[in-house]
């Protein structure tokens, strides 16, 4: 056996493996799934199965500020209405809309909770396509609808005049990071030379 080239391939392996440890989850998307069942009132309450998703790009923004072009899409599944799916950022903002939005990040899983409802500052953000619009809102005053569903004109919505609201996330979708790949690539190569180092034995 070669001993230098044996010991290339373990130092690969091992590099790869430490890269994989050390980097962050990054470069691929994050979703974040909401649970409708329970909120609202009377024959305006969500029910089993009601949801709306989020998905940002990536992660690298979550704690510097997230900005529209964060944003992958929305989607939603609302009983009475049905789904949709609007991709990209808000096509309306105001006030301080990037305040609804707080990003945890513990035991290495993020998390998304939404402030929306009465609160302490004022901000909205509107997805909309054709007929299709998704929205959230934090008010200091009554005038806007806390969470909105359209889907092909037919609406539902959450609208508290009073209490502040907040919306936790299920654990988001970790990615594998880059260097997983990287990781596995090193495995695939070292294997490759092993065996045809047999086969020249």
């Amino acid at each position: 056996m070669d001993i230098k080239k044996f010991k290339l391939g373990i130092n690969t392996i091992i590099l790869a493996g430490s890269t994989l440890l050390m980097s962050p989850l990054s470069s691929a998307s994050e979703v974040f799934t909401f649970d409708l069942d329970g909120y609202g009132h009377g024959s305006s309450a969500f029910v089993t199965g009601d949801y709306f998703s989020i998905s940002f790009v990536d992660d690298s923004n979550f704690l510097s500020g997230i900005s529209s072009s964060d944003f992958e899409s929305v989607s939603f599944n609302v009983s009475g209405i049905g789904s949709s799916t609007i991709l990209g950022g808000p096509t309306s903002t105001d006030g301080s809309w990037t305040d609804i939005f707080n990003f945890t990040f513990v035991s290495g899983e993020w998390g998304l909770d939404l402030e929306i409802g009465h609160q302490d500052t004022f901000g909205y953000a509107v997805w909309s396509y054709a007929s299709d619009r998704f929205q959230l809102a934090r008010n200091t005053h009554s005038i806007y609808t806390n969470l909105h569903f359209q889907n092909d004109g037919v609406s539902r919505a959450l609208h508290d005049q009073i209490n502040p609201i907040t919306l936790n996330s299920e654990i988001s979708v970790v990615p594998v990071p880059a260097a997983a790949w990287l990781f596995g690539s090193a495995l695939v190569g070292f294997a490759g030379w092993s065996r045809r180092k047999n086969k020249t034995a």
